[in-house]
């Protein structure tokens, strides 16, 4: 398979795969960093101000990273396979006598970058914002 069609497909693939990504760290981040400030503040001996609440909400968004961001990577490897079904583009490769396997090493290789920022951001930032 030569490398051109291995980096045009992944490029493809990748551009499908952004918008759901995008749209569902947004709302999982939205989420998970109001629930998770809102348990915070019940535990604190003093209710902090409005700036307070946010600096409470920004401080956790690293940890927050590690729950939300492999979420919204299998909301859009999902949402996009789903796109490209629908859309005829895994029927086209086949019949052009490209598999799907092509996708397999991006998709690793985008895992493996996830793995490395959720453990950055867990046992790395995450100390520090708590």
């Amino acid at each position: 398979m030569p490398v051109a069609i291995v980096l045009k497909l992944g490029w493809l693939w990748l551009r499908t795969m952004g918008r759901p990504f995008g749209v569902a760290v947004a709302s999982l981040s939205a989420v998970f960093g109001t629930m998770t400030t809102i348990l915070v503040v019940m535990r604190a001996p003093a209710v902090p101000d409005a700036l307070g609440l946010i600096t409470i909400w920004v401080s956790l968004m690293p940890e927050l990273a590690g729950m939300v961001v492999p979420l919204a990577l299998l909301y859009a490897s999902i949402s996009a396979s789903n796109e490209w079904q629908n859309g005829g583009n895994f029927a086209a490769l086949s019949a052009s006598g490209v598999t799907v396997r092509t996708l397999l090493p991006l998709n690793l290789a985008v895992g493996a970058m996830v793995a490395i920022a959720v453990g950055v951001g867990t046992n790395g930032l995450g100390p520090m914002g708590r």
